[in-house]
């Protein structure tokens, strides 16, 4: 859906041009812009009649009758040509008023040489029958990297992809691959249900946007062990933190064997942040990986978790390292300062050894 209401575009084409990421609107106050990881306020000025004209307009004509009800509403829409930028936004309400928060999602995905993502996760989602996870905190771009993923293989694997999206955020044509993409609510019940069906429509490849219940990581387990590749988003701070956050979705009485399903099949974790530069406007993007490998499927099948970094560390030639060697390196190089270092850090008293 294209836009159309002059000041909602204006907002937009403002915050583009100054880096921002996100923009918050509400009645009775100014907008606000998330930059660099901070909000800052702004000199937009609007009626609450204008604003509300504005949240309406990020919606469809069945979105505006659902705003009087007590739901938040999540929807994509476009900028017109010739910018034609795509943004994601949340409407709800507070103050028993509409108010929305924007995502302005990138013009251009990025490539895997600047994600960081070494050849071996490539590899590990083009073989048959294995999951990715891609995982960082609300707001890192997982998103994005995986749509990045996502591209690269359309653009050099002959493959079949289905994607379940809650929403569909970019739109991906065919090129070497086949791409089905599937929002849920509109064309499928439930993530479970794009899994489960996807074993009958001859599907290589499944791109799961969220996995927030144990029904849906369940169901992304059984569509590897039925010979399908998974790419999934998750939101945890780590590694360590996805492998506890996963038991943590699973029933208690059902874990132990759970960890031997999940430890046949997940290939790769991917978990990014975004973390500001030196540089006043700029973030960075790092990431720590992890890649299976026979001591990972036994670290997970015994659950020895706490030995994953010490793994990810040892594990340079395999593409693997953890958020302190990055942070470390940069910290060193003059890119990050220390202060961000240590804010940014999933092991502090680790990473203090290697600042001293």
């Amino acid at each position: 859906m294209t836009i159309k209401d002059e000041k909602m575009i204006n907002l937009i084409g403002f915050a583009r041009q100054m880096n921002c990421t996100d923009i918050h609107i509400s009645m009775n106050s100014p907008a606000m812009l998330r930059r660099r990881g901070e909000l800052i306020k702004t000199n937009f000025e609007a009626t609450n009649d204008e604003i509300r004209k504005m949240i309406l307009s990020m919606l469809s004509e069945n979105g505006n009758d659902m705003t009087n009800e007590c739901t938040d509403l999540i929807s994509t829409f476009e900028t017109p040509l010739p910018d034609s930028y795509r943004q994601r936004v949340s409407v709800f309400r507070q103050a028993n008023q509409i108010a929305a928060s924007i995502r302005l999602l990138p013009d251009v995905l990025p490539s895997m040489e600047s994600l960081n993502i070494p050849e071996a996760v490539i590899n590990n989602i083009v073989m048959p029958g294995g999951i990715t996870l891609i995982t960082g905190p609300a707001g890192s771009g997982k998103t994005t990297t995986a749509a990045a993923l996502l591209q690269y293989i359309i653009d050099n694997y002959p493959l079949h992809i289905i994607t379940g999206e809650n929403p569909v955020e970019y739109i991906f044509k065919n090129g070497r691959s086949t791409v089905h993409q599937r929002r849920i609510g509109r064309d499928a019940e439930s993530f479970s249900d794009v899994c489960r069906f996807a074993a009958i429509e001859d599907t290589d490849i499944i791109f799961i946007s969220d996995i927030s219940d144990f029904e849906t990581l369940n169901a992304i387990v059984a569509s590897a062990e039925s010979g399908i590749s998974v790419i999934a988003c998750f939101n945890s701070g780590s590694v360590l933190q996805t492998l506890d956050a996963i038991d943590e979705l699973c029933p208690y009485e059902r874990r132990e064997r759970f960890r031997m399903r999940l430890s046949n099949v997940l290939r790769s974790i991917v978990t990014q942040k975004l973390v500001p530069s030196t540089e006043k406007s700029e973030t960075i993007l790092i990431n720590e990986i992890m890649i299976s490998t026979d001591e990972i499927v036994e670290i997970l099948r015994t659950d020895k978790k706490g030995k994953v970094n010490g793994i990810m560390q040892a594990g340079g030639m395999l593409g693997m390292h953890t958020f302190n060697s990055v942070l470390v390196r940069l910290c060193s190089g003059g890119v990050i300062s220390r202060e961000t270092a240590i804010k940014y850090s999933p092991d502090r008293t680790d990473l203090m050894q290697y600042l001293r």
